[in-house]
């Protein structure tokens, strides 16, 4: 949130969820590759919960 206005920061976050609550879609896919490779943020990552998907 240093380089983001929380606005913006919230706005990611909603995003994200929201391309997670899809499914099995190519924004999914890219988050949680993401998430398994350590190149999304610890503060964010530490947001979502990857048993739930």
């Amino acid at each position: 949130m240093d380089n983001n206005g929380a606005a913006d920061a919230e706005a990611q976050d909603h995003r994200v969820e929201a391309a997670l609550a899809q499914g099995d879609t190519l924004d999914a896919k890219i988050i949680l590759l993401s998430l398994h490779s350590g190149l999304i943020a610890p503060e964010i990552a530490d947001r979502i919960d990857i048993e739930d998907l």
